[in-house]
């Protein structure tokens, strides 16, 4: 089930938003995971997120799993897999994305590139 966030935690965003408005994208923290038993999904120890340049914050919060399913297979030899390489960081906020559905897909997926 998609997860919603709270007017407090809404209101925390646009301020946040504001703040940033005009920077250059960039990646706040480090990706810090550790695989699950399944040897495919990793478990986010810490927060991690993205900021676009307009501000528009994209969070991957500690204790949230992810696949890398962002990138199908099929794509894994052209760019890679998910947890390798130049894609690996926004392969992780692109999972939490497409889990909680709060934004349109389009915008989600632009996002990702």
């Amino acid at each position: 089930m998609p997860r919603r966030q709270s007017n407090e935690a809404s209101g925390r965003h646009s301020a946040r938003r504001n703040e940033l408005s005009g920077q250059k994208p960039f990646f706040e923290g480090e990706v810090q995971a550790q695989w699950l038993h399944d040897g495919r999904s990793m478990q986010l120890l810490a927060r991690f997120a993205f900021f676009q340049d307009d501000g528009t914050d994209w969070p991957a919060s500690t204790g949230r799993c992810i696949d890398g399913a962002s990138i199908p297979r099929p794509l894994w030899s052209l760019l890679g897999g998910p947890y390798e390489g130049k894609y690996r960081r926004a392969s992780v906020v692109h999972d939490v994305a497409c889990q909680d559905q709060t934004r349109p897909w389009r915008l989600t997926h632009r996002a990702f590139y």
